[in-house]
Order: C-alpha cells, then sequence, then structure tokens
C-alpha cells in the first residue's frame, strides 16, 4: 500500500483514527501494558486498521469498529 502526499488525506485519517482507537483501547483494558505486551497491541491495532483500508473502508468510524475488532475493547 502506497500514498501520495499530493492532496492524500488518507494517512492523517489513518493516524487520527490508530490515535483514537489506541487512546480507546488503553483507557478501557484493566491489564498493565508493558514494552512487550504494548507493542503487540499497537501492532494489532495497525495490521486491523490497514488491513480494514485495503478492504475498502474508508469511513473514518467504519476503520476504527474494524481496527478494535478482536482487540477486547470492541
Amino acid at each position: 500500500m502506497f500514498f501520495s502526499a499530493n492532496g492524500s488525506t488518507e494517512p492523517h485519517i489513518l493516524s487520527s483514527v490508530y490515535g483514537d482507537a489506541l487512546g480507546f483501547v488503553r483507557s478501557t483494558m484493566t491489564c498493565d501494558f508493558n514494552g512487550s505486551s504494548d507493542a503487540l497491541l499497537c501492532a494489532r491495532l495497525t495490521r486491523n486498521l490497514l488491513d480494514a483500508h485495503d478492504a475498502g473502508e474508508r469511513d473514518p468510524k467504519g476503520l476504527r469498529a474494524l481496527a478494535l475488532r478482536g482487540l477486547g475493547a470492541d
């Protein structure tokens, strides 16, 4: 997946959705995140978000919902 910097808002939208979803997960999960569990959380969230985008989802609410799928915070 490649993004063009020429007028595209997709990287900004993905970044915003990622930040929102990560903050939501961290605020709702009761476990204590250490370095490795936080890295795994970020990797899973990133993969879910990019998979949703690659599948054609463009709505920020839809992207967020799909990014959170399977993380126990959806």
